[in-house]
């Protein structure tokens, strides 16, 4: 069976890597953490032991602000990943986001995502339009770009919370309406944007929450000035514990994702998971996953387009169908098959390796 490294080796407050790799174990795939930093010594001790090296976000390696650092640790990366190829193993990344959203210096990032689309001997997408991106940004096409769903997020966090206990909890009655947002609160995700789209709309029982941990920590003022006065709107920008997860999405009538800039989204997986109507941009992967009996989708290029997509969901959708609609589709992303889709990828790139 395969033996594949990880990187990055996982993160504790996204449970992705975590979900993956239990997957993989399942199917017989034998896993190593990545290393952080990566460097040639690990690349050599672990030549025949390790096959596959298998980056997710592979920012992680050379994200430091400043450029010279940047630039550094660019090279010792592009020659790791050189190194492993000529040793033998092989490389795969999962393309999650095309870009970087939030690293300082873009064209380091834009240089080791042309350089790895290179070197990759297969790339995994999450979404079919990731396809056309690889093509037109990467200038990456090829039979070796496969598509495999992103997993579903049921059962990940608690869930025993009724409606009314969540709202109880966050102090909120059964005859409010609530959006919800959650996630990393972070500037490209447009939640600005979605304030000042949620403050245009009438009715005092309308409450928007926000929760999540806010980057940069400045974003928080940001989003205060944008929400004024308006006692409808809650920021609750923090680290959100695993076990609250489920007060958030239990209270809440449907989520709201305003992203600028989007290809593969976790807090899509998340909303569907927990059976929520979603509001969402027509981008990236988005409409892969939202048809109008789970959601909204709004064009972004229209300026009203955000506050028209929050009246229409209250007005023109059938909530509860709606929710049942949604989890539906995220019971679909379950992760048994795409353990076998992935440890199917290890297997193909180790038989072009011998052919």
């Amino acid at each position: 069976m395969p033996r594949v490294a990880l990187f990055p080796p996982g993160n504790p407050i996204n449970p992705y890597m975590l979900n993956l790799a239990n997957a993989l174990r399942r199917q017989g795939v034998e896993l190593f953490p990545g290393p952080w930093p990566l460097t040639q010594a690990w690349v050599r001790q672990n030549r025949g032991r390790i096959d596959i090296l298998h980056f997710n976000w592979p920012s992680y390696y050379y994200a430091a602000p400043d450029l010279k650092q940047a630039v550094r640790d660019l090279l010792l990366f592009v020659r790791c990943v050189s190194l492993a190829q000529d040793c033998g193993y092989r490389i795969v990344w999962t393309v999650h986001n095309l870009f970087a959203h939030e690293i300082e210096q873009t064209e380091v990032d834009h240089l080791a995502r042309v350089v790895l689309a290179r070197l990759a001997n297969a790339l995994v997408i999450h979404c079919q339009s990731a396809r056309d991106r690889l093509r037109d940004s990467l200038d990456r096409t090829g039979e070796d770009i496969f598509f495999i769903p992103h997993g579903h997020y049921i059962d990940v966090y608690p869930n025993y919370l009724s409606r009314q206990e969540a709202r109880a909890r966050l102090g909120l009655t059964e005859g409010e309406f609530v959006y919800l947002f959650f996630g990393y609160v972070r500037p490209y995700k447009g939640v600005s944007a979605l304030i000042d789209a949620f403050k245009t709309q009438p009715g005092d029982s309308l409450r928007l929450i926000v929760a999540g941990h806010p980057h940069p920590a400045s974003y928080v003022a940001e989003l205060a000035r944008h929400a004024g006065d308006d006692s409808r709107i809650r920021l609750d920008t923090k680290l959100i514990p695993a076990h609250e997860v489920q007060t958030y999405f239990n209270a809440a009538d449907a989520v709201v994702l305003p992203f600028e800039n989007v290809l593969t989204s976790g807090s899509l997986i998340l909303a569907l998971s927990f059976g929520k109507p979603v509001i969402a941009p027509a981008l990236g992967g988005i409409p892969e996953l939202v048809s109008e009996d789970i959601g909204v989708l709004y064009d972004p290029l229209r300026p009203t387009a955000l506050a028209e997509a929050l009246a229409l969901l209250r007005s023109g959708l059938d909530l509860q169908r709606a929710g049942q609609n949604a989890y539906a589709k995220a019971r679909a992303l379950d992760w048994e098959p795409i353990g076998r889709q992935m440890a199917d990828v290890y297997a193909y790139v180790l038989q072009k390796r011998v052919s």
